[in-house]
């Protein structure tokens, strides 16, 4: 992964917010799993390689271990 947000604004940043609204739209809820859904979803039809390691780092800390850290779930 080349590109990346520090980790302390990760989950402030427009790029995951954006990525929540999409989780809640599509599902309704918005939990780690239809996070992780939707980034994969995101991150397939992306071609900017950018933001597919950006979606790759967000989907990184949405794992269990790392959201136990980073008190977001």
């Amino acid at each position: 992964m080349n590109h990346t947000i520090p980790d302390e604004y990760i989950f402030n940043s427009a790029l995951y917010q954006d990525i929540e609204n999409k989780a809640h739209d599509a599902f309704g809820v918005i939990s780690s799993e239809t996070l992780a859904r939707t980034i994969m979803t995101l991150q397939a039809s992306e071609q900017n390689s950018i933001v597919v390691d950006l979606y790759g780092q967000i989907l990184h800390k949405l794992t269990p271990e790392n959201l136990q850290r980073s008190n977001i779930a």
